[in-house]
């Protein structure tokens, strides 16, 4: 693995691992809430609408909560923490898999899913 990669790497695994800690952290102890952008233009709620507040509520363990404000967020979290992981083990075997295996288009069939998945999940969070 190149060196600069590896380091894009570990500054990557650092801003996860200190997003996880210090936007609860900040949160708590501030009356500011984030406006989302998307709903401030268009005024309605874009698919993603929630996954902060769901995150927060992952983190507090309180896993039903966070699946009836958008249950995408889930498998968001998921993703970012298997990929995190991902990368950590990249970084430990001095190896590059990450990279090459989502560079790989994904299956028809696949991409299609996905799209349905982000749909479905519009349409729940604009309708709660």
């Amino acid at each position: 693995m190149p060196f600069r990669r590896r380091i894009l790497y570990i500054i990557y695994v650092g801003i996860v691992l200190s997003s996880y800690y210090l936007i609860p952290l900040y949160l708590s102890h501030s009356n500011i809430w984030f406006k989302c952008p998307f709903r401030t233009i268009y005024g309605f709620k874009c698919p993603a609408c929630g996954t902060t507040e769901a995150t927060l509520l992952l983190l507090k363990m309180q896993f039903e909560e966070a699946l009836c404000i958008n249950p995408l967020s889930l498998v968001t979290n998921f993703l970012i923490i298997a990929s995190t992981l991902w990368i950590i083990t990249d970084i430990i075997r001095n190896k590059e898999t990450l990279l090459p295996a989502l560079i790989k288009p994904f299956p028809l069939k696949i991409t299609i899913a996905i799209i349905l998945l982000v749909i479905i999940n519009w349409i729940y969070v604009v309708n709660i």
